[in-house]
């Protein structure tokens, strides 16, 4: 492959229960050539059936949402076996709640 080729920009779908996080985000990584956000989500559920839709190269997922949190969507994704990476998103207070160390 030539590396002068331009590659494609990354597809992401940005699943966040707070809005202003979600538009930081947006902003920043769309402000990067290689990144196109293609939805976003405010739950779980939503998530799921974006990614179904716009078959997104990534999603952005919050740990700890309203109505379907982030395991529990990433568990539903990886039972659907649909080709999506995946990031999970914590804030130190959902790493607390989870016992996770620093």
């Amino acid at each position: 492959m030539d590396s002068q080729t331009p590659q494609p920009p990354i597809t992401l779908i940005l699943a966040d229960d707070h809005p202003l996080f979600r538009e930081a985000l947006r902003t920043l990584l769309e402000g990067d050539p290689g990144f196109r956000v293609v939805g976003e989500a405010s739950d779980g559920r939503e998530a799921i059936k974006l990614v179904r839709e716009l078959r997104p190269d990534v999603l952005l997922l919050d740990l700890v949402m309203p109505v379907k949190g982030g395991l529990e969507t990433l568990r539903d994704l990886s039972a659907m076996a649909l080709p999506v990476r995946t990031l999970l998103l914590a804030a130190e207070r959902e790493k607390f709640r989870l016992g996770i160390d620093r």
